[in-house]
Protein backbone atom coordinates (compact mmCIF):
# COMPACT_ATOMS: atom_id res chain seq x y z
CA UNK A 1 0.00 0.00 0.00
CA UNK A 2 1.53 3.65 -0.57
CA UNK A 3 -0.60 6.47 -0.52
CA UNK A 4 0.05 10.07 -1.79
CA UNK A 5 -1.66 13.26 -0.45
CA UNK A 6 -1.10 16.37 -2.26
CA UNK A 7 -2.35 19.88 -1.66
CA UNK A 8 -4.03 22.01 -4.89
CA UNK A 9 -3.62 25.33 -5.47
CA UNK A 10 -7.62 25.97 -4.81
CA UNK A 11 -6.99 24.72 -1.24
CA UNK A 12 -8.03 21.01 -1.85
CA UNK A 13 -6.76 17.75 -1.58
CA UNK A 14 -6.04 14.95 -3.53
CA UNK A 15 -5.34 11.79 -2.20
CA UNK A 16 -3.62 8.47 -4.25
CA UNK A 17 -3.69 5.34 -2.51
CA UNK A 18 -2.08 2.50 -4.51
CA UNK A 19 -2.31 -1.25 -3.87
CA UNK A 20 -0.08 -3.57 -5.29
CA UNK A 21 0.24 -7.11 -5.76
CA UNK A 22 1.95 -9.70 -8.05
CA UNK A 23 -0.27 -13.22 -8.68
CA UNK A 24 -3.75 -14.21 -9.62
CA UNK A 25 -3.82 -15.03 -6.01
CA UNK A 26 -3.78 -11.56 -4.68
CA UNK A 27 -6.80 -10.77 -6.51
CA UNK A 28 -9.59 -11.17 -4.17
CA UNK A 29 -7.29 -9.90 -1.07
CA UNK A 30 -6.83 -6.57 -3.17
CA UNK A 31 -10.48 -6.67 -4.06
CA UNK A 32 -11.17 -6.71 -0.10
CA UNK A 33 -8.15 -3.77 0.75
CA UNK A 34 -9.70 -2.18 -1.52
CA UNK A 35 -13.12 -1.73 0.15
CA UNK A 36 -11.23 -0.99 3.06
CA UNK A 37 -10.20 1.97 1.62
CA UNK A 38 -12.94 2.95 0.37
CA UNK A 39 -14.48 2.52 3.80
CA UNK A 40 -12.34 4.60 5.37
CA UNK A 41 -12.07 7.45 3.43
CA UNK A 42 -15.82 7.45 3.22
CA UNK A 43 -15.83 7.55 7.20
CA UNK A 44 -13.33 10.34 6.69
CA UNK A 45 -15.90 12.31 4.56
CA UNK A 46 -14.28 12.28 1.36
CA UNK A 47 -15.91 11.10 -1.67
CA UNK A 48 -13.63 8.72 -3.72
CA UNK A 49 -13.20 7.56 -6.55
CA UNK A 50 -11.11 4.00 -7.92
CA UNK A 51 -9.69 3.47 -10.71
CA UNK A 52 -7.16 -0.10 -11.71
CA UNK A 53 -4.83 -1.25 -13.86
CA UNK A 54 -3.54 -4.75 -14.35
CA UNK A 55 0.12 -5.65 -15.89
CA UNK A 56 1.43 -8.77 -17.11
CA UNK A 57 3.74 -9.98 -20.10
CA UNK A 58 2.30 -12.52 -22.84
CA UNK A 59 3.52 -16.01 -23.31
CA UNK A 60 3.30 -15.43 -26.96
CA UNK A 61 6.75 -13.85 -28.72
CA UNK A 62 4.15 -11.60 -31.04
CA UNK A 63 4.35 -7.80 -31.91
CA UNK A 64 2.83 -5.20 -30.07
CA UNK A 65 0.47 -4.74 -33.05
CA UNK A 66 -0.38 -8.62 -32.90
CA UNK A 67 -0.90 -8.86 -29.56
CA UNK A 68 -2.98 -5.63 -28.90
CA UNK A 69 -5.08 -7.14 -32.14
CA UNK A 70 -5.19 -10.59 -30.13
CA UNK A 71 -6.19 -9.06 -26.53
CA UNK A 72 -9.03 -6.84 -28.03
CA UNK A 73 -10.55 -10.09 -30.37
CA UNK A 74 -10.67 -11.96 -26.47
CA UNK A 75 -11.86 -9.31 -25.09
CA UNK A 76 -14.41 -8.33 -27.62
CA UNK A 77 -16.40 -11.70 -27.40
CA UNK A 78 -17.32 -10.86 -23.98
CA UNK A 79 -17.53 -6.85 -23.63
CA UNK A 80 -18.61 -4.80 -26.16
CA UNK A 81 -16.38 -2.01 -26.89
CA UNK A 82 -15.56 0.92 -29.41
CA UNK A 83 -12.35 2.62 -30.44
CA UNK A 84 -12.08 6.26 -29.78
CA UNK A 85 -8.43 6.85 -29.52
CA UNK A 86 -5.13 4.68 -30.39
CA UNK A 87 -1.41 5.62 -30.40
CA UNK A 88 1.36 3.56 -32.05
CA UNK A 89 5.29 4.17 -32.03
CA UNK A 90 7.81 1.57 -32.88
CA UNK A 91 7.56 -0.72 -30.05
CA UNK A 92 4.23 0.58 -28.09
CA UNK A 93 0.21 0.20 -29.32
CA UNK A 94 -2.31 1.80 -26.72
CA UNK A 95 -5.65 2.14 -27.11
CA UNK A 96 -8.63 3.64 -25.52
CA UNK A 97 -11.96 2.73 -26.04
CA UNK A 98 -15.42 3.48 -24.89
CA UNK A 99 -17.51 0.43 -22.73
CA UNK A 100 -20.19 1.24 -21.48
CA UNK A 101 -20.83 -2.15 -19.44
CA UNK A 102 -17.96 -1.30 -17.60
CA UNK A 103 -19.35 1.69 -16.12
CA UNK A 104 -16.91 4.15 -14.47
CA UNK A 105 -15.09 6.52 -17.52
CA UNK A 106 -13.24 9.61 -17.72
CA UNK A 107 -13.76 11.74 -20.76
CA UNK A 108 -11.00 12.85 -23.74
CA UNK A 109 -12.97 15.79 -25.21
CA UNK A 110 -16.41 14.50 -25.65
CA UNK A 111 -15.52 10.68 -25.81
CA UNK A 112 -15.31 8.27 -22.82
CA UNK A 113 -13.13 5.83 -22.11
CA UNK A 114 -13.99 3.10 -20.07
CA UNK A 115 -11.00 1.43 -20.56
CA UNK A 116 -7.17 1.41 -22.28
CA UNK A 117 -4.79 -1.52 -23.42
CA UNK A 118 -1.66 -0.90 -23.64
CA UNK A 119 1.26 -3.19 -25.26
CA UNK A 120 4.71 -2.42 -25.15
CA UNK A 121 7.42 -4.61 -26.52
CA UNK A 122 10.36 -5.32 -23.99
CA UNK A 123 13.59 -6.08 -25.84
CA UNK A 124 15.06 -7.00 -22.52
CA UNK A 125 12.33 -9.96 -21.40
CA UNK A 126 11.41 -10.38 -25.15
CA UNK A 127 8.53 -10.54 -24.48
CA UNK A 128 5.97 -8.10 -24.85
CA UNK A 129 4.57 -6.20 -21.53
CA UNK A 130 0.57 -5.80 -21.66
CA UNK A 131 -1.19 -3.11 -19.35
CA UNK A 132 -5.20 -2.61 -19.23
CA UNK A 133 -6.98 0.44 -16.98
CA UNK A 134 -10.10 0.99 -15.96
CA UNK A 135 -10.76 3.23 -16.71
CA UNK A 136 -7.61 4.91 -18.03
CA UNK A 137 -3.99 3.40 -17.18
CA UNK A 138 -1.94 5.27 -14.69
CA UNK A 139 1.34 3.02 -14.34
CA UNK A 140 4.19 3.44 -16.47
CA UNK A 141 3.85 0.94 -19.77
Amino acid sequence: VQMDWALTHLGGSYVRVMLTAEGEAQGERMIGMQQRVLDELAHAGVEAAMNAAVQGYSARQEGAAETIGRLEGDLGRTLTMRLVEDYEDGKTVSRSYEAPALGTFVKSGEQPIHMQLAVHEDSMKKSSRITIGFPVITVEY
